[in-house]
């Protein structure tokens, strides 16, 4: 459910950002690493960021600046995608809340919850309810 999660936010967002970088908060390095490589071997400008460096003032893999292109990806200098999880909530076992949120290319960021559901064959969002935007 947590790939059905990202999928959406890159969907959503891969016009703004060249490189997208996921977290998923809470979770080791290497438990981050072997999700992105496992789940995403068919976007290969989708890279794993880890916590540490997620929650970071400056990430090493990013950078801020007050540009049109906020994020940016410190390597090569082109525009990037930050997006990460923070918990998993089960309403059953067909249906959960996750909390999670982003941040474009472009200035702003933002943070709430997605509702999923498992349809049979696989994890949907099925909605999201932004709590704040930063």
């Amino acid at each position: 459910m947590r790939e059905a999660v990202f999928r959406w936010q890159i969907d959503q967002n891969r016009k703004y950002g060249e490189t997208c970088f996921l977290t998923l908060r809470g979770r080791s390095p290497s438990a981050t690493a072997a999700f992105v490589t496992g789940h995403f071997k068919d976007c290969p400008f989708v890279k794993p960021l880890a916590d540490s460096q997620a929650r970071a003032i400056h990430p090493a893999m990013l950078s801020h600046t007050k540009t049109i292109n906020g994020f940016v990806d410190a390597r090569t200098g082109r525009p990037a995608l930050s997006f990460w999880i923070d918990a998993v909530e089960w309403a059953s076992d067909a249906r959960a809340e996750v909390d999670g949120g982003g941040a474009a290319a472009i200035s702003s960021g933002n943070d709430g919850a997605f509702s999923v559901a498992w349809n049979g064959h696989r994890w949907n969002v099925t909605g999201y309810k932004m709590r704040a935007i930063f």
